[in-house]
């Protein structure tokens, strides 16, 4: 509801408003022309000013809007100016913080390529004088055995295993007519004492050594050979005999291709 003012007279329009009371009823001096109207509302309040004069309850209305507009902008300004304190303070604390230094990197160490230390890989020549010693012991096997067998165990690939050339032939011929035919037979073999090479050949196309001349020391002190159950043995047969062996790599194997022995001058080493 709109209050009316002393200078907008109106009729009253509900229960709160009242006309104007008539003269003399009023406390306090009246104009002689007529009365000013005044609203119940208002008792005790404040006096009735004259005819032209302003109300209290509107002079408090204006000063309390006018209170509010103040306060809402001083409560404005203070927030602005603690936005700006706080913004000032973060800014400030982040510029203050050192910035994080990156994790160190683990150092990868290469890993070691030391090849290990080659094998000495052997020369060509001593392959070859490996090879033929061990070609030369297979041989003197196979004469043990034909002769401990009186002739009988010699057959063709067994001889041909180990021999090739005229020694092949020579021993064909030890095992049929040294032998058997005369009834004979080794009941104790001779040993080996040393083997030394006398001689190497030259590599060939793929670099292999193929010949082999080998020195033999054998102790054949010990040695007995039966004929007709007898030994052969004398005083004067030698102690000690020394082959002359030529060995012979032949399709990848070792063999006897000349043997030849003739007594030592005592005992060989």
């Amino acid at each position: 509801m709109i209050r009316p003012t002393a200078h907008q007279p109106q009729e009253p329009n509900n229960m709160l408003d009242e006309p104007t009371p008539p003269q003399g009823m009023m406390n306090g001096d009246d104009s002689a022309t007529g009365g000013n109207k005044v609203s119940l509302l208002n008792r005790g309040n404040g006096t009735a000013g004259p005819t032209g004069g302003n109300d209290a309850s509107g002079n408090a209305g204006g000063t309390s809007r006018g209170l509010r507009r103040w306060i809402g902008v001083i409560v404005g300004a203070v927030v602005v100016i603690a936005l700006v304190v706080i913004g000032i303070v973060v800014f400030t604390s982040n510029e203050d913080q050192p910035s994080p230094s990156p994790s160190p990197q683990p150092t990868l160490s290469a890993p070691t390529t030391d090849a290990p230390s080659p094998t000495p890989t052997a020369s060509a020549e001593q392959v070859a004088i490996t090879g033929s010693t061990a070609g030369y012991k297979a041989w003197r096997t196979v004469q043990d055995r034909v002769a401990m067998s009186g002739g009988t165990d010699a057959a063709e690939s067994l001889l041909a295993s180990v021999a090739n050339g005229p020694e092949l032939d020579v021993d064909r011929f030890i095992a049929k007519t040294y032998y058997k035919a005369r009834g004979r037979k080794m009941v104790k073999p001779g040993t080996i004492v040393s083997i030394t090479p006398a001689s190497v050949g030259t590599p060939g196309a793929t670099g292999a050594i193929a010949a082999v001349t080998l020195t033999v020391c054998r102790d054949v002190s010990k040695a007995v050979i039966l004929q007709n159950g007898k030994s052969t043995s004398t005083p004067s047969s030698p102690t000690h005999l020394i082959d002359t062996a030529k060995m012979a790599l032949l399709q990848g194997r070792w063999k006897a291709t000349d043997v030849s022995n003739k007594p030592a001058k005592g005992a060989c080493s």
